[in-house]
């Protein structure tokens, strides 16, 4: 019985432990086609601070620039828009092209692998064009909508230049790196992540309004190479590789549920057998 009573117990701390750990999705946004250029951003808490999650989800290998996701431009009203970190998402990957091969990429020393906010900036507002928009997240200078990096110093510039220039940790998509540099990527000495960058954007547990979004690649100013309008939700289709999201806190509530139910549902059983 004390064995018993011991999993039913160790059954409901995994149960609190995964319902903790779970960061809570607040909203999801998607573009793109099937066999073509796909994207999504996703805002989460863990409940402390608010993050946005920005993934390539295309199956096809990127090519050039143009199908490199460099940016998402958005209106809305966020809790909090800082500059704290840009980590590339757990599951994704650095890599760079040599001698006509991607090789992995060799984080300078100092610096915390992963860690390539030296290569991206916010921006609040942001002007392309004839359109303003209200925030905007990228890792290129797009014809001067963005500068040098937001981020702190101790987040260092990874590539020269210091400002943000061409594609350098734009988000590839995950069958990239399977295969061997494109012309139009070989030999440009420029450092890539397949397929996903997570931004912390401060202290917040609520998302605040996200009104309309915009997936940007490229490195050349509005009129943009190649864009996608975000639609609300994750209409299905897209590789979130490293960018997948976490399950829900309910989810995992209703996980740890069902695990509980069955345990005492043994116990009550080995009882009437007892009898």
């Amino acid at each position: 019985m004390k064995n018993l009573r011991l999993l039913a117990a160790t059954a409901a701390l995994l149960f609190a432990s995964s319902v903790a750990s779970a960061d809570t999705v607040l909203a999801t946004f998607s573009g793109g086609v099937a066999g073509g250029l796909q994207a999504q951003a996703t805002f989460t808490t863990n409940g402390t601070d608010l993050f946005l999650v920005l993934t390539n989800t295309s199956t096809v290998a990127s090519t050039d620039p143009g199908t490199t996701l460099t940016a998402v431009l958005f209106n809305g009203s966020l809790t909090t828009f800082n500059s704290v970190s840009a980590m590339v998402t757990p599951g994704s990957t650095a890599m760079v092209e040599s001698g006509g091969h991607w090789v992995p990429f060799i984080w300078p020393s100092g610096s915390t692998t992963g860690d390539v906010g030296g290569e991206w900036a916010l921006g609040s507002p942001v002007n392309s064009g004839s359109t303003t928009w209200t925030y905007g997240v990228s890792s290129s200078g797009l014809g001067g909508m963005f500068g040098d990096s937001t981020y702190p110093s101790s987040s260092p510039n990874l590539a020269p230049p210091d400002a943000l220039d061409g594609a350098e940790f734009g988000l590839v998509s995950l069958p990239t790196f399977n295969v061997d540099p494109t012309s139009s990527l070989n030999g440009t000495n420029t450092p890539l992540v397949a397929n996903s960058v997570t931004f912390n954007l401060g202290h917040g547990t609520t998302l605040g309004s996200v009104n309309s979004l915009l997936f940007v690649y490229g490195t050349g100013g509005a009129p943009f190479e190649a864009s996608l309008p975000g639609n609300p939700g994750n209409p299905g289709g897209g590789n979130t590789g490293g960018g997948g999201v976490p399950l829900p806190k309910t989810a995992w509530a209703g996980i740890g549920l069902l695990g509980m139910l069955a345990v005492g549902r043994t116990l009550q059983g080995r009882r009437r057998q007892a009898v």
